[in-house]
C-alpha cells in the first residue's frame, strides 16, 4: 500500500505509488479517478530508480468516478509497458462491464459514461423508467432502452446485513440486483450510466 492518508484518495503522490510498486514489483496498478489526477500532477518529482520500476507495470485500472481518458492518457506516460482500463461495477458486484482506453476514447461524450460492454458470466438489463421516473418497466436486455440498470451473475452479493428495505428494493427480481444506476445500451451493444435513480427529475416535459 502506498504511503498516503487512505480516507484521502488525493494524498497518493506519483513517488508514493512508484515507490510501492518498486517494493513488490507490481505489475498491476489500482487507482481512483481522484488517487490518479494528483499521481499525474506529481509525475516530475518521481526518482529515476522508481521511474524503471513503473516501466514494469503492465495494467492500470481506474474506477469508482467517471474516469477522463485524458487522465489516464497522462498517467501511462509514466508507466509505457501499460493498458488502461477503466472497469464498471460496485460493492456488490464487480465486475459488471469494462472498457479500456482506445475504446473509451472512440466512444466520446454522450448521453452519459461510457463504461463499455459486460464481462464474461454477467447479464446486464434495463428496466425501463415510465412518466414519473419509476422503473416499472419489465427487465429486458434492448438496445437504447434508458433504464435502471439490473446486473445477475454468479459473483452478485448474497444479502445485505441488516439493510431491508435496500435489499427488497435490490433484489425485487428473483435472481437480478438492481444497482440503482441509470443507464442504457448503444447501438454497438455498449453500456452508459447516465447517473443514479434517486437523483432522477421528472418535468412537465417529460
Amino acid at each position: 500500500v502506498p504511503d498516503m492518508d487512505l480516507t484521502a484518495p488525493a494524498t497518493l503522490t506519483a513517488t508514493a505509488l512508484a515507490e510501492a510498486v518498486d517494493a513488490v514489483d507490481a505489475t498491476l496498478v489500482f487507482g481512483s479517478p481522484a488517487a490518479l489526477a494528483n499521481v499525474a500532477d506529481t509525475r516530475s518529482e518521481v526518482p529515476s530508480r522508481c521511474r524503471e520500476a513503473l516501466a514494469g507495470v503492465r495494467l492500470l485500472l481506474s474506477t469508482g468516478a467517471p474516469v477522463p481518458p485524458e487522465l489516464l492518457r497522462e498517467v501511462l506516460q509514466m508507466m509505457p509497458s501499460a493498458q488502461a482500463h477503466a472497469p464498471y461495477g460496485m460493492t456488490e458486484v464487480l465486475p459488471v462491464a469494462d472498457i479500456d482506453l482506445p475504446e473509451l476514447e472512440r466512444a466520446g461524450s454522450g448521453n452519459g459514461v461510457c463504461v463499455g460492454r459486460t464481462v464474461p458470466a454477467v447479464t446486464v438489463a434495463i428496466s425501463a423508467l415510465d412518466a414519473e421516473g419509476n422503473p416499472t418497466g419489465p427487465i429486458v436486455e434492448e438496445r437504447s432502452v434508458t433504464g435502471e440498470v439490473c446486473v445477475r451473475a454468479a459473483h452478485t452479493k448474497q444479502t445485505y446485513d441488516r439493510l431491508w428495505v435496500t435489499e427488497r428494493a435490490a433484489s425485487r427480481d428473483r435472481g437480478w440486483h438492481r444497482t440503482g444506476d441509470v443507464g442504457h445500451f448503444d447501438n454497438e451493444g455498449r453500456l452508459w450510466i447516465e447517473g443514479r435513480l434517486v437523483h432522477v427529475i421528472v418535468t412537465a416535459d417529460g
